[in-house]
């Protein structure tokens, strides 16, 4: 499915790299602001109003993660990706705890940067068109799809009513849960089945007293997780963050389960 372009609000002191990497995107159509003092940062982000800011990690004034709190409070439907050449899981957590979406590690590629600006444009979608959430009160949410099917903006929209009527708070209704579900279903259905017709992967969202639970699956062969636990900690530097690292450091709880490959996501409310 096609998404209006997203607005993006590049935040970065590197006036080089910031001009490739703004070329690259508005050659695929978007509409690139570029801000390369933080003291412009608050001002443009009125002015653009983003669907998506990439926020570099260090630079002179203020550093990116002292640039969430406010950019959040002026764009708050806005994706927030972090960029920096540092790879530390103690970093990745305290981005994400600040408010940020993703982390991009230099060096990228225009390629990954795409991708992320795809998923993005889908997050950002979701978010900015989501049903009032009072309707959606039946729990447990269930959605699947065939392999060749793609889950759509819609269909997060849903998850994000769900949860919203759910009681969950803003950040883990727009953005935690969201992210989560995302990463675990593109995961899903490019490992998990290949993207084959004829096998399924789909989610569970339910409500429990203090917590919603999220349960990704799919009909592919069974997985080794704790190869995947593994892989991910010593995943090479460059690109965004692996998909289960961040889901790790967004859910309260993480478990898997070999025999039904179901991954169960937990969210204190």
């Amino acid at each position: 499915m096609q998404y209006p372009m997203p607005r993006v609000l590049m935040i970065d002191d590197d006036q080089q790299v910031s001009a490739v990497l703004a070329m690259a995107l508005e050659a695929l159509g978007h509409d690139v602001t570029i801000s390369n003092v933080t003291e412009k940062a608050e001002e443009l982000c009125k002015e653009v109003k983003p669907d998506l800011i990439l926020l570099d990690m260090m630079m002179p004034g203020r550093s990116g993660i002292e640039l969430l709190k406010p950019l959040t409070q002026i764009s708050p439907d806005a994706v927030i990706c972090m960029m920096t050449g540092l790879v530390d899981d103690k970093l990745l957590a305290k981005s994400l705890e600040a408010g940020a979406w993703n982390i991009l590690y230099k060096p990228y590629s225009l390629a990954e940067l795409s991708e992320l600006v795809k998923l993005s444009e889908l997050l950002s979608h979701a978010i900015r068109n989501e049903k009032n959430g009072d309707e959606m009160t039946e729990s447990p949410l269930e959605l699947s799809w065939t392999g060749d099917q793609q889950f759509t903006a819609d269909d997060i929209a849903k998850l994000v009513s769900f949860a919203a009527a759910a009681g969950a708070n803003s950040d883990l209704a727009n953005r935690r849960l969201p992210v989560v579900a995302a990463e675990l279903l593109i995961n899903a259905q490019t490992h998990g089945i290949a993207r084959q017709a004829d096998q399924r992967y789909g989610l569970i969202c339910s409500k429990n007293d203090a917590s919603l639970a999220l349960d990704v699956s799919d009909s592919g062969k069974p997985f080794n997780w704790q190869i995947a636990a593994r892989d991910f900690r010593f995943s090479a530097a460059g690109g965004s963050a692996p998909g289960l690292q961040l889901v790790r450091a967004l859910a309260d709880s993480l478990s898997f389960s070999e025999k039904n490959k179901t991954v169960h996501a937990v969210f204190i409310l």
